[in-house]
């Protein structure tokens, strides 16, 4: 009876122990191609995504190398997010300076978005376009500034 009683407990041991070492590797598998993914998302600029994926992810699971990307990537999200935010600011105020006139102002806030590498393309699109618009105001401006006459026609009385 002993030797029964201890053959059952065996295998149920065995039953109950087994399956946590076969999902262990496939847990460390599933981590690892979630730091790969979170990664890929950061490398295409959706750090939110990016984000969300390396907090998911189970850091114990990972390797010791594993662990330091996953660490390292969280810090870069985060100076992502900053830095995008503030090329978003950069925009945002280069508007308000082109409707108020303040155009050499304007003019340095769109170059700090282009200069931003975390800005977003559409963001860039946007400061290139007004940009644009500055040169062409300021060019005639100019080239009258040259030529010694006066940028706006005077009308003669």
């Amino acid at each position: 009876m002993v030797s029964l009683r201890f053959r059952t407990n065996a295998v149920f041991s065995l039953l109950l122990v087994t399956p946590l070492f076969l999902t262990s590797p496939a847990v460390a598998q599933d981590e690892a191609r979630a730091l790969d993914q979170a990664i890929q998302l950061f490398d295409h600029g959706d750090y939110v995504a990016a984000q969300e994926v390396l907090i998911g992810i189970d850091r114990s699971k990972l390797t010791g190398k594993q662990q330091v990307r996953r660490d390292d990537y969280l810090n870069r999200v985060q100076v992502a997010m900053t830095m995008y935010e503030k090329a978003l600011r950069d925009l945002e105020d280069a508007e308000t300076a082109i409707a108020e006139a303040e155009l050499d102002r304007a003019e340095h806030l769109l170059n700090a978005v282009l200069a931003n590498e975390y800005a977003a393309e559409a963001l860039r699109r946007a400061a290139t376009t007004h940009l644009n618009e500055l040169k062409q105001r300021q060019s005639p401006a100019r080239t009258a500034e040259t030529e010694g006459t006066p940028a706006q026609p005077t009308e003669s009385v």
